[in-house]
């Protein structure tokens, strides 16, 4: 009897198992079995919404779920961490480093429960030179988008003076996109290559000279235009260039004539510009240049003309503009804030033909070494605050047609010597 009871009670503990109700990790049915795959977001995605933004997307395979937890690893770090939850299939990233690479992935979670990760996406969170958000275009060392390097011909690869000047041709293509006169496009290929811009002359493979009219050049000069070592002759006038006068325009040694007339330049004279000692002609007139003429434009003894017109230039004349002594036109006229005295070393510039500092704030006398000036056909004072008698000496500028002295503090009498002017046409 006692054996046929402890086989039944095996019995019943071997079958015992098969009775009892079984489990299963899902959080929605603990009778069914559930992979985590089954319920993980599916077709994930991500859109670049701006420079500091990017747009997650996926599919949602269960909708009895509290939600979804968004995990980031960037290329700096290289570890996924948990940025966030949602409880819709989307989220937007903010506050992304531009340069780094980002990948994400998303799960959903129900509880303590969570499904598997089953996309990752990458996000390369940069622009290539042709503006596509991790794209892999280049310029290459012409300073061609996607170039080949081949520089019209010849080898680029070893970063050469000849594409060195073409990079900075391309710089200045790219900061004037909208604006640019499309009347350049010589090829008709919708874009204007570095060879196309302007007017050019080359020697031995390097930009010896640049000129570019009223055709829509936009933006700042580059630092990068003190590549161009060779260059003799700069001139943009009628653009709409903004900025500052880089000072790597010291660089430019060779330069004979140097023209940023009736732009939008800003800032000070650099006093690097000292060092274009080989300077005839400095035209920079009609722009918002301020600050004082700086001391090292004495430096340019080979000028002949100086014309400073219409800017916002301030202080006093520099001493040093007496060594300038190739002077024939200098124009400081339509400077309100440039101030102090005509300073007597002007008696120095023999050469003169024209001398115009109308529209300023100068003040004090006529200096009597005006009289030096013998070359003088147009004199321009007026609209100042001088003071004082008008010298004798100005009786011996007998080539004068234009002389103007109206709007100032003057005193005393008309000198007799002014009588010597026979070829005055304008007083």
């Amino acid at each position: 009897m006692n054996r046929y009871l402890l086989a039944l009670a095996l019995l019943i503990i071997l079958l015992m198992p098969a009775c009892e109700e079984l489990t299963y990790d899902n959080p929605f049915d603990s009778k069914t079995e559930l992979n985590p795959d089954d319920w993980a977001p599916t077709n994930l995605t991500a859109e670049i919404l701006t420079d500091s933004l990017v747009q997650l997307s996926w599919q949602e395979i269960e909708k009895n779920i509290d939600g979804f937890r968004i995990e980031r690893k960037d290329s700096t770090n290289g570890v996924f961490t948990e940025i966030s939850i949602s409880d819709s299939a989307s989220y937007t990233d903010t506050g992304l480093v531009i340069g780094n690479d980002y990948n994400y992935r998303v799960c959903a979670y129900s509880g303590e429960n969570k499904s598997s990760y089953r996309d990752t996406i990458l996000v390369k969170y940069w622009q290539d030179c042709l503006s596509e958000w991790g794209g892999d275009a280049l310029k290459d060392n012409c300073g061609v988008c996607a170039g080949g390097g081949g520089c019209e011909g010849i080898d680029c690869t070893n970063n050469s003076g000849y594409c060195q000047d073409l990079s900075v041709l391309q710089i200045f293509i790219d900061n004037s996109i909208e604006t640019i006169n499309m009347d350049m496009d010589d090829n008709e290929d919708g874009a204007i290559e570095p060879l196309e811009l302007c007017e050019q002359i080359w020697e031995n493979d390097r930009l010896i000279s640049f000129s570019c009219h009223n055709e829509g050049l936009w933006g700042e000069i580059p630092s990068e235009i003190g590549h161009w070592v060779n260059l003799t002759n700069l001139s943009l006038p009628h653009n709409q260039l903004t900025g500052v006068i880089p000072s790597e325009i010291g660089n430019l040694v060779n330069l004979v004539s140097l023209n940023f007339d009736d732009n939008n330049l800003t800032g000070e004279i650099p006093e690097s510009i000292g060092l274009l000692t080989n300077l005839t002609g400095l035209y920079l007139w009609g722009n918002q240049l301020n600050g004082e003429i700086p001391e090292s434009i004495g430096l340019l003894t080979n000028l002949t003309v100086l014309n400073l017109w219409g800017n916002q230039i301030s202080g006093e004349i520099p001493s040093s503009i007496g060594n300038l002594v190739n002077l024939t036109d200098l124009t400081l006229s339509n400077n309100e804030l440039i101030s102090g005295e005509i300073p007597p070393e002007i008696g120095n510039l023999v050469n003169l033909t024209g001398l115009s500092l109308s529209a300023t704030e100068l003040t004090g006398e006529i200096p009597p070494e005006i009289g030096n000036l013998v070359n003088l056909t147009d004199l321009s004072l007026g609209n100042n605050e001088l003071s004082g008698e008008i010298p004798s000496e100005i009786g011996n500028l007998e080539n004068l047609t234009y002389l103007s002295l109206y709007n100032n503090q003057l005193t005393g009498a008309i000198p007799t010597e002014i009588g010597n002017l026979v070829n005055l046409t304008s007083l």
